[in-house]
């Protein structure tokens, strides 16, 4: 949230004369936290349901069916404020194209509507799934780039699939997810683990090692083998580079909390509140834009951007130490309404 935050208010704050700074940093960015915003909702999808599948084997009045008809509801409501978002961003711009444009939350929304089924099948088919995703997006975009913009079923298939390339096309987008929701299962797997001294070896030959290996092959075959053209999410070999990346940023955080490299107080939690309010804070930061819209130069731009984050955390704070701490986080009030629909409709039964 505070990267996705940084990387806005840069493009929206920034003048004209600084836009190079924009289009130099969009590969090493945006695409990269993008992947890694994909990729940890891959992981908190198998966190949820494997929390939900617990609970039902301890609660007579919710089972598994509960589990997959909440699991969905959840992605449909999503679904639906992803829409709202965009139909929002589309009367904002004037543009009805962007109802339908590939932007974070429709990506995040359609992969949980997928994925439900493939969390039943073992990590090393989600795997090899996710490669040959990763290799059918390259053909088809191949093959549906040439009917771009026309009116003909393949153009409607390119639109999409394919609307629009700045963001984060669906086939682009599912192999992250995938391969986060495999994520999800070796973490939670090598956290069951006992004794400690077996579960940090776990640690250290399941995640660390492949997650640092893989990461040191995959990102110089992005870099070298789609230089330079770094800014379309369907290149072949571009994908690598964001994936490599956030495996050895992945390594480098169990590192850290394993070995207790840094500690925080726990009564501090400035990132705990991005997280906490992550949904609110996605839609409210749309604000923003209006504030310094191509007012600021370079230089400013690096005292005003870190200071509103701050200001963001803050608010956040102050929100959560207040009585309506929980209404004011969306994906609380979406978890409430997936509840009562789902109770109301156990009670019509």
């Amino acid at each position: 949230m505070i990267v996705m935050i940084w990387i806005h208010l840069r493009l929206w704050w920034l003048t004209d004369e600084y836009q190079w700074f924009v289009l130099l940093t969009i590969p090493f960015t945006d695409r990269v936290f993008a992947c890694a915003f994909l990729i940890i909702a891959g992981a908190s999808s198998t966190f949820f349901t494997r929390s939900r599948i617990n609970n039902a084997k301890n609660n007579k009045n919710y089972d598994l069916s509960d589990v997959k008809k909440e699991f969905y509801l959840r992605a449909f409501l999503i679904f639906i404020i992803a829409l709202g978002y965009n139909s929002f961003i589309a009367i904002m711009f004037m543009n009805p194209l962007i109802i339908w444009k590939w932007f974070l939350l429709l990506t995040t929304s359609i992969s949980l509507m997928i994925i439900w089924p493939l969390l039943k099948i073992s990590k090393w088919y989600r795997i090899s799934l996710a490669l040959i995703i990763w290799i059918v997006n390259y053909y088809i975009f191949s093959f549906l780039s040439q009917f771009q913009g026309q009116g003909n079923v393949f153009g409607a298939f390119y639109f999409v699939l394919y609307h629009s390339l700045d963001q984060d096309p669906i086939l682009f987008g599912f192999c992250f997810f995938l391969l986060g929701s495999v994520f999800g299962d070796v973490i939670s797997d090598v956290n069951l683990i006992t004794p400690e001294k077996k579960r940090k070896i776990a640690i250290r030959n399941r995640i660390l090692l492949p997650a640092v290996i893989s990461g040191t092959i995959l990102i110089p075959i992005g870099l070298i083998f789609e230089f330079p053209n770094y800014n379309n999410n369907v290149n072949f070999m571009w994908i690598a580079y964001p994936l490599g990346f956030n495996l050895i940023l992945l390594a480098i955080l169990i590192i850290i909390e394993e070995f207790k490299i840094l500690s925080f107080k726990t009564h501090f939690r400035f990132l705990y509140y991005f997280s906490y309010y992550s949904l609110t804070i996605f839609f409210g930061h749309n604000i923003l834009y209006f504030v310094f819209n191509k007012q600021l130069n370079f230089i400013i731009s690096w005292v005003i951007i870190p200071c509103t984050l701050l200001f963001c955390g803050l608010l956040m704070y102050f929100i959560h130490k207040s009585r309506w701490r929980q209404e004011f986080s969306v994906k609380w009030v979406l978890g409430k309404i997936a509840k009562i629909i789902l109770n109301r409709n156990k009670k019509k039964g």
